[in-house]
């Protein structure tokens, strides 16, 4: 016999799941556990004759093959039914969405989700299995959800829970129904009850977190407690709420938090109870209610934290002014900085603050010249490092102010913390900066584990010796108290699993000194370039190490090089081009392996965005619009729309033209080298970029066919001679050229800042096609072949190849296959024993004997020899 239950004193999650499983076993007969609960009990003596349970006392036990249960895993939760579990004929399936219980069923098949309410859970199972519900089972299940999710208000809310819900109102859930006992008015017992708890409360505070503790003693059981915690924890403003309350010879202990980061299951299950993040419940027998509330002031005490502080959301160092510096000068430093306010210091001592308004406004007035001492606040709001988030933000909204400086024990200014900061951390990824790398993995479990996993990814996908190198790289930083980060495309292309071992380090507070010591430890060489404050170190075994210091950059001017100091590994991370690019894992021992994420970039990677950092980046960089399409194309991502907003205004007003032309070489190269080249350059043309890099090219339909072919070409040309590097960006921009009229043509080698070799080849580029299309006919020789071929670039020759197709290909392959590798034997010291004198008579004999043995004319030095002095016997030659 199949049976279905749930946990006691019953919630409507528990009913709803349980009618949701028998849908899923439609065999199995629905029993209670035992108590419920009041909103339970009134719900069912009303509508029992729909809702087809039974009381366990009319179940034999010994009847029962398999027990399903709903809603908890603690096996002191179910009542009789816990007896079942030793049973070994028994078979036990659990489907439920709490935490797992310090001692949770064994033995049993567990179907766990991370939703708000486990009816949620097997609803959509329902859905997925197009098994129908009635409208009292759909209203039923509904307000189980409702119930378990404060109406998806709670934290734990998912997105099941939402479609879930979806599907049972379209199969006609009361919403009516729902209301009337999700807000049912508390009993006279119940009010008098919750009188006595505010009257007994007491207020207590550990380190930052406030919490309501409360007791009462009562004769006789009273339902609801659960409820009356809730509505002291509406009524007061503090973070936990515990009531305590001694009836029918037990201590019902029941809490709430207002926060996900204060788990207050956690707390129940030190005292053998249990339930959900934001509440919980437990049950206490054989000590008194002055002992437990004492142990429960002694264990938030021990164990209660903030989940973070002034000093984990500041930005650090602060950059200050001081009281003698110009309105004008404070805002172009504000504006350098990208901050709204600065602090104003004094002899390392805070005297005031202003703010970017104050700023404009005496600039307006035409006050510009004036000190900033005459416009400063100097009642000055701060805090210390240990101030709460609580307390930012009451002083925050109270004093209406945007920024409060962090002031150590010593009154020096150590760090600023803004609304932003503040924002970033109460809503997580909709503030993807500071919250979601540093606070979050610290808080969410679910963090923990992918901080776990992105070293498994390290050791998953790194070779053996760089993992062993960056292990040891991350114990010398903790030896030398010095911070280190992975950065970089070798950080992005882990995750997106793309092999990229080019090893970028950024150190944190100075590179050098740490790669000097590297060296020292490991051996190798380290070069240092003390203008930039970086080293390369290679190790003995060939790995190159990149190590940085961390830095942040500044732009005078739009397309101007970046002005650069030093800074924090945040503001390093900020000055990239695309939230793709700004992850760092940190190798300090103590921390191997965690990933930083200041800008939500990997919520960028897994939805395939190219995004910008901030709305000014393409004013700043123009070359960044060259990146966009790079990483794009190479990934097969899209650029935001957002971002391509900002490209486009770029483009607009024609930033690209300022870029130096070493620059947009540098840039271009790297586009056209990419192995999808021809949809680079065909994005390119889409959004305008191509024109404003090489103006003049038509892309025609035969040039796009010819585009898209080329890959191809250059892959069988790159394997037919392995003997020079094909630099691949060349061809595609001699593909490019072949349509560019010759005004157009004669501006690219001084934008693309052209070598004289690329530059002649660039230009020559349609009279070498023509006289190749026009030599290399079918029935060409193959001294012709070797000396319309000889001389002409490895780039020319592919492109060439790509415009002319099979002849073309088929003389290329003769030539590298044979041709390329004849050589005479016979050299010019040999010609001079036959008595030639020094001249270029020796060079011309020596090219036409070439010619001879290419044409099978002679196959030894003797035979060589021979034919020279036949050569020189004759009129024309003769000496």
């Amino acid at each position: 016999m199949q049976v279905i239950t749930t946990h006691v004193n019953t919630d409507f999650d528990g009913l709803g799941a349980m009618l949701a499983a028998a849908k899923l076993y439609p065999e199995a007969a629905l029993y209670f556990p035992g108590h419920l609960s009041r909103q339970v009990r009134e719900f069912y003596s009303l509508h029992k004759d729909a809702l087809p349970i039974k009381a366990p006392e009319m179940l034999h036990l010994g009847t029962v093959s398999e027990l399903i249960i709903v809603d908890t895993q603690q096996p002191l939760r179910i009542g009789r039914f816990r007896a079942l579990l030793d049973d070994p004929n028994v078979r036990v399936i659990i489907y439920d969405h709490h935490p797992p219980p310090d001692t949770p069923i064994t033995g049993a098949i567990l179907h766990h989700a991370e939703v708000g309410a486990v009816t949620s859970f097997l609803v959509n199972q329902l859905r997925e299995q197009n098994i129908s519900v009635s409208e009292m089972e759909a209203t039923v299940m509904a307000l189980g959800i409702y119930a378990d999710t404060a109406c998806l208000t709670s934290v734990s809310t998912a997105l099941q829970d939402i479609e879930a819900l979806q599907y049972l109102v379209s199969q006609g859930a009361n919403l009516s129904v729902i209301q009337q006992h999700l807000n049912s008015p508390l009993k006279q017992e119940q009010r008098l009850l919750l009188e006595e708890l505010l009257a007994n409360s007491e207020r207590h505070c550990y380190q930052g977190v406030s919490a309501l503790i409360t007791v009462c003693s009562v004769d006789e059981y009273i339902d609801g407690l659960g409820l009356l915690t809730e509505r002291l924890a509406t009524i007061e403003d503090v973070d936990l709420v515990f009531c305590l309350a001694e009836m029918d010879g037990r201590i019902h202990m029941t809490g709430r938090s207002r926060h996900n980061h204060l788990p207050i299951n956690e707390v129940m299950q030190h005292f053998g109870g249990g339930g959900h993040p934001l509440a919980a419940a437990a049950t206490i027998k054989g000590r008194s209610l002055l002992e437990l509330k004492q142990q429960l002031v002694t264990y938030l005490a021990e164990t209660l934290r903030p989940p973070f502080v002034a000093a984990d959301l500041m930005s650090s160092p602060v950059h200050a002014t001081h009281p003698e510096a110009t309105m004008e000068e404070v805002g172009q430093a504000m504006l350098r900085y990208g901050h709204g306010g600065l602090p104003v210091v004094e002899n390392d001592r805070l005297v005031g603050i202003i703010s970017r308004r104050d700023v404009d406004k005496s600039i307006h007035h035409g006050l510009q010249h004036a000190p900033v001492k005459g416009f400063m606040t100097t009642q000055v709001v701060t805090i210390g490092p240990d101030a709460s988030l609580d307390e930012i933000q009451r002083l925050l909204i109270g004093k209406d102010i945007g920024r409060l400086p962090v002031v150590d024990a010593d009154g020096q200014v150590v760090g600023i913390v803004t609304r932003t900061d503040v924002l970033r951390a109460l809503h997580g990824r909709s503030y993807p900066h500071w919250y979601q790398s540093n606070v979050r993995p610290l808080l969410d479990p679910r963090a923990r584990a992918d901080t776990l996993k992105l070293t498994n990814l390290m050791t998953e996908r790194l070779p053996k010796r760089l993992q062993g190198l960056l292990l040891l790289i991350g114990q010398e930083a903790q030896r030398q108290q010095v911070k280190a980060y992975l950065v970089g495309g070798m950080v992005r292309d882990l995750l997106l699993n793309v092999p990229n071992f080019d090893v970028d380090i950024v150190i944190e507070p100075a590179a050098i000194p740490f790669a000097e010591h590297l060296s020292k430890i490991f051996g190798g060489a380290v070069r240092t370039y003390p203008q930039f404050n970086t080293a390369t170190l290679t190790t003995p075994d060939g790995i190159t190490i990149d190590l940085v210091t961390a830095r942040t950059e500044f732009y005078a001017n739009p397309a101007a090089l970046p002005e650069v100091e030093y800074s924090t590994i945040k503001q390093d991370l900020y000055r990239r081009d695309f939230t793709i690019n700004t992850m760092a894992i940190d190798l300090v021992s103590s921390r191997y392996g965690q990933l930083l994420d200041f800008f939500n970039a990997r919520a960028d990677l897994d939805e395939g965005l190219i995004r910008v950092l901030y709305n000014l980046s393409f004013v700043e960089d123009p070359t960044r619009i060259l990146r966009a399409i790079r990483f794009e194309q190479r990934y097969h991502f899209q650029i935001e729309p957002e971002t391509l907003r900002f490209l486009h205004n770029a483009l607009e007003h024609d930033l690209l033209s300022k870029v130096s032309e070493e620059r947009i070489r540098a840039e271009l190269e790297q586009l056209l080298a990419e192995d999808n080249a021809p949809h680079v350059i065909l994005r390119m043309h889409e959004l305008g970029v191509l024109d404003a890099v090489l103006p003049g090219i038509h892309l025609t339909d035969d040039l796009i066919r010819h585009l898209r072919d080329a890959r191809d070409h250059i892959s069988w040309f790159e394997q037919l001679q392995t003997e020079k590097r094909l630099k691949r960006w060349l061809v595609y921009l001699l593909l490019l050229a072949s349509n560019a009229s010759a005004k157009d043509l004669s501006t690219w080698p001084r934008r693309l800042a052209l070598a004289k070799t690329e530059r002649e080849m660039l230009l020559s580029f349609a009279q070498a096609r023509e006289q190749l299309a026009a030599g290399l006919t079918d029935s060409v020789s193959d001294e012709q072949i070797y000396e319309q071929l000889r001389e002409q670039p490895l780039e020319c020759q592919a492109a060439v190849a790509v415009l002319h197709g099979e002849t073309i290909r088929q003389h290329l392959a003769r030539y590298w296959g044979n041709l390329a590798h004849v050589r005479v034997e016979t050299d010019g010291y040999d010609l001079l024993g036959l008595g030639l004198k020094p001249g270029p008579q020796v060079g011309e004999i020596l090219r036409r004997l070439h010619l001879a043995r290419l044409g099978g004319q002679v196959t030894n030095k003797d035979e060589e020899l021979a034919w020279v002095r036949r050569l020189l016997a004759t009129p024309e030659e003769g000496r």
